[in-house]
């Protein structure tokens, strides 16, 4: 008796095995795989009117067979030029103008593309994203709760905190994660705007849901730290 239970246990190591190593079933597996093959979506990364095309980042598309932890190595993209036929419209059906195209937006471009072409669409319809999802792709928020996450977010040109001043003030940041911004103006949410900031560098401390504290002295960011 004692043999075939080691026998049942030993077959069923060997099934769980198998399923890992051929479906991918850990943490890691098919992480773009809600990506339809029929809708191809892009973020834009670019937006030039005066040379008439449109940047996209299409990487989690392109990615959406790929299994495993390496799915984020390689990037892809998709350079869509606009011509007067080219339809560009909202979900709801508005026509959209390039002062209406923002940085981050999340567009399908319609039809899907071949690997080769980067080309005129026939139309690019703009997608709506939850705030979330917009924090998350810009990195603001911490990965997992009971864990924060510093940005530090300035004007092109203007870092008023680099990295050699916060490892040495406040090392404590770099735990859950800390990363430099140049603000957009142009992006798909307005983060002074959003965050009620009045001006730039600003220091601003993420959870895993929402910003909880924003400053623009790095002694702030230590005494906040301190008293976690």
């Amino acid at each position: 008796m004692k043999s075939l239970n080691v026998s049942f246990v030993t077959i069923l190591i060997t099934c769980l095995t198998i399923c890992l190593v051929l479906t991918g079933c850990g943490t890691n597996n098919n992480p773009y795989g809600h990506y339809s093959d029929n809708e191809m979506i892009g973020f834009v990364n670019t937006v030039n009117e005066q040379e008439e095309f449109i940047s996209l980042d299409i990487s989690e598309w392109k990615k959406r067979h790929e299994k495993g932890a390496n799915t984020d190595t390689i990037g892809y993209s998709f350079t869509a030029h606009i011509s007067p036929n080219t339809l560009i419209r909202t979900q709801d059906g508005d026509t959209v103008t390039w002062k209406d195209i923002k940085n981050g937006q999340k567009v399908q471009i319609i039809p899907v593309a071949t690997d080769a072409f980067n080309g005129e669409p026939e139309e690019l319809l703009i997608l709506s994203m939850p705030k979330e999802e917009v924090y998350k792709r810009k990195g603001l928020l911490a990965s997992k709760k009971e864990s924060y996450r510093t940005i530090v977010m300035h004007a092109q040109g203007t870092v008023l905190y680099d990295d050699t001043v916060f490892r040495k003030e406040v090392p404590q940041a770099y735990k859950g994660g800390i990363s430099w911004l140049t603000y957009d103006s142009n992006y798909v949410i307005d983060f002074m705007r959003e965050f009620e900031i009045e001006s730039l560098p600003v220091i601003m401390i993420f959870d895993s849901q929402k910003l909880i504290y924003k400053t623009d002295n790095i002694e702030d960011v230590s005494k906040f730290f301190g008293s976690q």
